[in-house]
């Protein structure tokens, strides 16, 4: 069922019926010709900030908001689902479904979105052979199996639906990123065929007298022409050396061998490298705040500088740029995942974070004073800390819900992600408590409106709802230095500070033990604190009420500006209030004390 959300106002202005000539205004010379589509400048929301929170959609599998697009007449009709039952076929999901949505985005307090890769993906059927002699069916609904970079996604909509969901999402305050693959095309060999040719093939529009592609009224790509085959024609786009040998961890390996065998492009040769650029540009001009890189592990680092300065250096600035650098915890590649971004530009998917989660919060192997140290160490190892994207599971790792069952726990981690430092990034449905069959990221990639319900009442989206608002407000939540007041196996005190502006954040991963905590030195003057998410304040000092507990909270709103006293907290970890001081008891709590702007609510029920 979806949720239409009626908006206000028309369309954003945008400039059509530009030519080669205009071109300069919007993107790079080579990829723009006839009634092509790009913003003006003004049109941006802006780089995503710590003071966001990012919702990761994968398109496919979010909502179903305009059918026409789930078949098509030249299509094979048994590669599509629809029901959420087989999760390698196409299900439905698509850019109106998002527009449907946003109502249920705004209240959760999301101000940016990263949504699946919006160009033309292969089509072909792709069959596996297993071991019990079966075959099993997949396509490319995700998004990471490009073939025309200047073509819509045409199961998520056409170039007119793209812009209408930029259009309302923008207008409602959410910023706007694209994931981008410029890694690889798709799958040319089939490793459960001994390697027989498949696909991985490229291809562009109709080119015009001058060389420019052609787009018709709508601003969708005319025509598709074969420019690379890693099989024939403009082979050496792409590095050809197949998969790596097994156990081959080599940085040779994961750099120019194939990532599960789709065609790599050599970011060595000049031509593949300037098409990628061109492609970067054309999504650029249409209005998206930033990009999401895939596989950056897998690319050459100076391509990645390449393509991130170029995409910058285009009319409109900076965009956000962060990627996914997949490292273990431990890994030997630590020390180039974190420099990364230095040598790059492309922030990291803060994976380190959420391997040290997993192992707390998850299945208990580490404890709360290993995460803090993993806080203070990233802190140190990060030049820019606060530009990390913080996540509790993504579609390329296990469902969270399988490692932790407890929704108290569950929501603890949450609020953690939602308050250390770094900007935090919810995986679609987590909010939801998503629970699927197995562990593999396939089986995570549910389809939300076939299995789930979009329901604004759940604890965590709740926890969510609460922390995104004071994270937009509280310059010590999107800023703050880390500081840990205290930690055990179970529990962490730690302090978040920015000039004037304290977060301090308690959270105790047992739901059914409290544990007495000693006395604390933090920022906070004398004062009322207010729950952020419970309805209860209370003055410095006071005591609470009897019996009062919860499972997941967040303390605290009060603007210190200007003059400070260190103050001693002295509390039980099972508090119902807070405030610059406490004894009190609570169960189960995840608690954050705060001086928030003045708009903060001194406190909300959760």
């Amino acid at each position: 069922m979806s949720e239409r959300h009626e908006f206000t106002g028309t369309r954003r202005t945008v400039l059509k019926g530009i030519g080669a000539a205009a071109v300069g205004a919007g993107m790079s010379g080579t990829v723009s010709a006839g009634t092509n589509t790009v913003v003006s400048d003004g049109e941006r929301l802006g780089p995503v900030t710590p003071h966001d929170t990012v919702y990761q959609i994968l398109v496919d599998r979010f909502s179903d908001g305009d059918p026409n697009n789930n078949d098509f007449s030249d299509f094979d009709s048994s590669l599509v689902d629809g029901t959420g039952q087989d999760l390698k076929l196409y299900q439905g999901g698509d850019w109106q479904g998002i527009i449907d949505r946003i109502p249920y985005l705004v209240d959760m307090g999301i101000s940016a979105v990263w949504i699946s890769a919006p160009n033309q993906n292969r089509e072909e059927r792709i069959e596996d052979d297993q071991d019990d002699g079966t075959v099993d069916v997949w396509t490319s609904y995700h998004g990471y199996h490009a073939k025309n970079y200047f073509s819509p996604h045409r199961f998520f909509g056409d170039m007119g639906d793209f812009e209408a969901m930029r259009d309302a999402l923008h207008n409602n305050g959410i910023k706007l990123v694209v994931d981008f693959v410029s890694n690889h095309t798709s799958r040319w060999q089939n490793p459960t065929r001994n390697y027989q040719a498949e696909h991985g093939r490229l291809y562009e529009p109709d080119k015009d007298s001058n060389g420019d592609y052609v787009f018709d009224s709508e601003g969708n790509a005319v025509g598709s022409n074969l420019l690379a085959d890693p099989h024939g024609d403009n082979a050496d786009w792409f590095h050809n050396l197949g998969d790596p040998e097994s156990g081959d961890s080599s940085r040779f390996a994961y750099r120019y061998n194939d990532l599960a065998s789709l065609a790599d492009f050599n970011h060595e040769y000049a031509d593949p490298v300037s098409h990628l650029i061109d492609a970067a540009h054309f999504w650029k001009g249409k209005g998206i705040d930033g990009f999401r890189h895939d596989a950056t592990l897998h690319m050459n680092p100076a391509f990645a500088r390449v393509l991130k300065d170029a995409i910058d250096g285009d009319a409109g600035g900076p965009v956000t740029h962060f990627g996914e650098f997949f490292i273990s915890r431990p890994d030997p590649k630590y020390d180039e995942y974190t420099s990364f971004p230095d040598r790059t530009g492309i922030n990291n998917l803060d994976f380190e974070y959420m391997r040290a989660q997993t192992s707390v919060f998850g299945d208990f192997s580490a404890t709360m004073t290993e995460f803090g140290q993993m806080l203070i160490d990233t802190t140190d190892d990060y030049t820019h800390e606060h530009q990390a994207i913080n996540f509790v599971d993504n579609h390329d790792v296990g469902r969270f819900r399988l490692k932790q069952q407890n929704d108290a726990v569950y929501n603890a981690a949450l609020a953690a992600v939602m308050t250390v430092r770094g900007t935090p990034k919810i995986y679609y449905g987590t909010e939801q408590y998503v629970d699927p069959d197995g562990d593999s990221p396939n089986e995570g990639r549910v389809y939300m409106e076939a299995d789930y319900s979009f329901d604004k009442t759940s604890t965590a989206y709740n926890v969510i709802s609460k922390l995104s608002s004071l994270r937009k407000d509280n310059l010590g939540l999107a800023y703050g230095q880390t500081f840990i007041r205290h930690d055990s196996d179970d529990v962490i005190v730690f302090e978040r500070s920015f000039y004037d502006h304290d977060v301090v954040v308690a959270i105790n991963r047992q739901p059914d033990q409290s544990e007495a905590v000693p006395s604390v030195s933090t920022e906070l003057p004398d004062g009322t604190y207010g729950d952020e998410l419970t309805t209860s304040s209370a003055a410095a000092r006071s005591t609470p009420p009897a019996g009062r507990s919860t499972r997941s909270r967040s303390v605290g709103a009060k603007s210190t500006s200007g003059h400070r006293r260190r103050r001693l907290l002295r509390r039980r970890r099972d508090w119902g209030h807070s405030s610059a001081r406490w004894d009190r008891p609570v169960r189960r709590s995840t608690s954050t004390a705060t001086d928030s702007a003045p708009t903060c609510p001194s406190s909300s029920a959760v």
